[in-house]
């Protein structure tokens, strides 16, 4: 198992992510002499390792969002791009770039030398465009789910871990 460190110079799609509270119930101890009460444990003990007092559940509450990023799109060819600093938006970029006016610039951290790349950033609104067009219904799926003033078409480096 490894990691993958891939940078792209590419378009994308900015969704501003809205956030919601659920509840879910943690196991922990409720001993409350206890140095680890209300520290969730994740193991099938029944009993506390620290003081010994029988394991209960407590009310937990998790920030979520709304849109469900894995599903929200069909397109095989649209992916999304989990960004672990940037809890604000949700970011999704194209799996293909057949037919696209510029060539995609990819830079893969394990295979990479240095090097420099020119980018004609006359063509950045073509490509744009070329975009919005290949992708305009799952484009549309994205501004249903997020509302269309949350999601914004983007031109720029997105920098992937995984």
């Amino acid at each position: 198992m490894g990691v993958d460190v891939v940078t792209h110079i590419k378009v994308y799609v900015k969704c501003k992510s809205s956030k919601k509270k659920e509840k879910i119930k943690v196991i922990c101890c409720n001993n409350d002499k206890c140095k680890q009460k209300k520290v969730e444990i994740s193991s099938n003990n029944k009993y506390c390792a620290f003081c010994g007092n029988k394991l209960g559940t407590v009310n937990k509450y998790i920030e979520t969002s709304t849109v469900d990023t894995c599903t929200v799109t069909d397109d095989t060819d649209m992916i999304n791009i989990y960004c672990i600093d940037d809890k604000e938006f949700d970011y999704f970029i194209s799996d293909s770039e057949k037919n696209c006016p510029l060539d995609e610039i990819v830079v893969d951290a394990k295979y990479s030398n240095p090097f420099a790349c020119e980018i004609d950033y006359k063509k950045i609104p073509e490509q744009i465009n070329w975009f919005k067009k290949t992708f305009s219904k799952e484009i549309k799926k994205l501004e249903k789910a997020y509302g269309p003033k949350n999601v914004e078409i983007c031109f720029g480096v997105i920098h992937e871990v995984s």
